[in-house]
């Protein structure tokens, strides 16, 4: 399968491509790495990118691959996963990595920006270009 392929494949499939031994997590990582890389200047969909970090974890699963049973891997073991940065700074007040300051300080940026997006008709409009998230 070509990256292109696999890039746009559902995370079930790339869990079943890693489960079959056709891609390793590390494999899989580099192709969203690198597609990263190439678009994400013109696209802007990634603010922060821990691609050492990424690629670290894949490392470390891509070893584990090699060394047990696939089947009884979890079920979207290696198949990367984007995080909204909200849920970042959530996972890290959660986590006791963040003071109550700091988390307090992202939840108002993140208000304020949100308050002038609307203000300026911007999220009207990009809500026309967006498709609804199906929850």
């Amino acid at each position: 399968m070509n990256p292109t392929d696999v890039a746009f494949s559902s995370a079930l499939d790339q869990a079943r491509l890693i489960r079959s031994g056709e891609i390793s997590p590390l494999e899989l990582t580099q192709v969203y790495l690198d597609r990263i890389a190439q678009h994400n200047d013109r696209l802007g969909a990634y603010i922060t990118v821990a691609a050492e970090r990424a690629i670290s974890t894949a490392k470390e699963q891509t070893e584990q691959w090699h060394q047990g049973d696939r089947a009884t891997l979890p079920p979207f073991f290696g198949v990367p996963m984007p995080i909204q940065p909200m849920k970042t700074v959530g996972a890290l007040a959660i986590g006791g990595a963040l003071t109550a300051s700091e988390t307090a300080m992202a939840g108002l940026f993140v208000g304020v920006c949100m308050l002038t997006a609307g203000l300026a008709g911007v999220i009207s409009r990009v809500s026309r270009l967006v498709p609804m998230a199906a929850v």
